[in-house]
């Protein structure tokens, strides 16, 4: 059931938001690519304090956040992203910052810095499978998800993030 939703939304996307979605991570990366040569930072190191201040956000002020806590030091947030993104900045292994319960950041990451496998599993990414709102994702419903978006993924041809990012684009325009 949950493969057959997400598949319905993915074979409903229009030319323009399969485009957008199968190009999304590519230009997340673009984006922290300039951002680390224009700070002097590392791809990886940016790619993860962006992770780590997006839950809650959107795109937008996602990277607004990235490029206060650079310049400023500080941005508004929950301070435990904050300061893990701070810390991300300038770890010698970025993507260790993440902690065991870091399942969306920790892949929001991997998926920008071009591992495509795992999936960014959202709240909208839940409620596309699901067919409701899910506010808090569990482990468990987290990998279940993961595991149904790859399998759907592998029935397309397609890797599973942007199997997910194509997803995530169609239902966030049928927003209510």
């Amino acid at each position: 059931m949950r493969t057959n939703n997400i598949l319905k939304l993915y074979r409903s996307a229009t030319v323009g938001e399969l485009y957008n979605g199968e190009h999304w991570y590519d230009e997340a990366r673009y984006f922290c690519a300039g951002v680390a040569v224009e700070h002097g930072l590392e791809l990886g190191n940016v790619v993860c304090a962006l992770a780590h201040l997006s839950p809650r956000v959107t795109w937008a002020q996602n990277k607004r956040k990235l490029i206060q806590v650079i310049t400023l030091g500080d941005t508004y947030g929950i301070r435990s992203h904050v300061s893990k993104a701070r810390e991300s900045l300038y770890s010698a292994t970025p993507f260790d910052t993440f902690g065991e319960k870091a399942y969306k950041t920790s892949r929001f990451a991997r998926n920008i810095i071009g591992d495509y496998q795992p999936v960014t599993v959202d709240t909208w990414a839940a409620k596309a499978a699901t067919g409701r709102v899910v506010k808090d994702i569990s482990k468990g419903l987290y990998l279940e998800l993961e595991d149904t978006y790859q399998r759907a993924a592998k029935s397309v041809g397609t890797t599973p993030a942007q199997l997910q990012a194509v997803v995530w684009c169609v239902i966030r325009g049928k927003a209510d």
